[in-house]
């Protein structure tokens, strides 16, 4: 059957939008792949992460910003997730880089250790710039810092009450940064002023057995942070018992009943060790982490050196042993005790 002329224009052109959207389709296809691969690279790009000063007087807050004061620092990631809007993440198109998370927290966590550290000390009185090196093997970051112990009104320093420099630089490691191979701080061990920076900082997957005081973090909603509780002090004697509380690392999350499964037993072991010895005994205890076969276990090991005669009398050192198994814990399913 011969199709009239007009039908077999219209046919055409049809056929021609159609080939058309197929190669815009096509076009965008390729490009949203290279955009993903792009964005799923690990790449230390950074922008400014800063904070202002905020006090109950607005015009000290307007005049602190306009000279300068507050705290600058680089936040790193891909570029194509961060956003110049005071630093930090805008999103992971198409769920690209943001399983690289760990590898970035390595190197961000000591850093906002450092500066929340310096803010709280000085109590935001500080002008803060940093510089940042990469050649592909090290990232060099350099805060310049001057603060302003006595007040804006008074002179600034560049050092502390020790004669310390209040800057410091970092340096890691981060040739062939991946999941297997997290970037590494290797210019000071340093000393964590905020157990929740820790958390973040040693969590990762290249330690499956992460021997540390602090627990190392999770990514999951539900992860295990640790706070501590002083049963017993007495400085004069020297007497500390005390014990680990695990929450949520996040305060705006809450499981009680997932993190009571864990806590209620280590608070009765150091009640228990205070009422036989009367208080006269030293409870401390280490933490590890074990997230080896498919299974998430927490282990804690106490140590005890109790006076059951008083200060005067003899020593005895015992041990105890709490072993959990969280692996996919919730409210539902508390973690399992497994006790040594």
């Amino acid at each position: 059957m011969m199709l009239s002329k007009p039908i077999r224009i219209i046919l055409h052109i049809l056929k021609a939008v159609l080939i058309t959207i197929c190669v815009l389709v096509a076009l965008l296809a390729a490009a949203g792949g290279i955009y993903y691969l792009y964005a799923d690279q690990i790449r230390f790009d950074y922008v400014d992460g800063n904070m202002s000063v905020v006090t109950d007087d607005y015009e000290l807050d307007e005049r602190m910003r306009e000279e300068g004061y507050g705290v600058h620092y680089p936040f790193f990631g891909n570029s194509a997730t961060l956003t110049e809007n005071g630093g930090g993440v805008k999103g992971y198109p198409l769920g690209a880089s943001e399983k690289n998370e760990p590898v970035y927290k390595r190197v961000q966590a000591p850093i906002s250790d450092y500066y929340w550290g310096l803010m709280d000390e000085y109590e935001n009185n500080l002008k803060m710039s940093y510089d940042v090196t990469n050649d592909g093997k090290l990232l060099t970051v350099t805060f310049d810092v001057t603060a302003y112990p006595d007040g804006i009104e008074n002179e600034g320093v560049k050092t502390d009450e020790n004669g310390d420099a209040i800057g410091k630089t970092f340096v890691f490691d981060i040739e062939n940064a991946s999941l297997q191979r997290l970037p590494k701080l290797i210019s000071e061990d340093f000393e964590y002023d905020r157990p929740f920076e820790q958390a973040y900082y040693i969590s990762g997957f290249d330690a499956p057995y992460a021997d540390e005081e602090w627990i190392k973090g999770s990514l999951q909603v539900i992860n295990y942070f640790t706070d501590e509780e002083v049963l017993y002090r007495d400085d004069d004697n020297g007497f500390l018992i005390k014990y680990p509380k695990f929450k949520n690392s996040n305060p705006f999350f809450d499981y009680p009943k997932t993190y009571e499964a864990i806590n209620r037993p280590l608070r009765e072991y150091a009640e228990s060790i205070a009422s036989k010895y009367d208080n006269c005994a030293n409870l401390g205890y280490r933490i590890a982490y074990d997230d080896r076969n498919d299974t998430r276990k927490i282990r804690i090991d106490f140590t005890v050196t109790g006076y059951p005669n008083g200060r005067n009398g003899s020593a005895e050192k015992t041990e105890k042993h709490f072993i959990f198994d969280v692996t996919n814990a919730d409210e539902d399913h508390p973690p399992v005790m497994e006790q040594e």
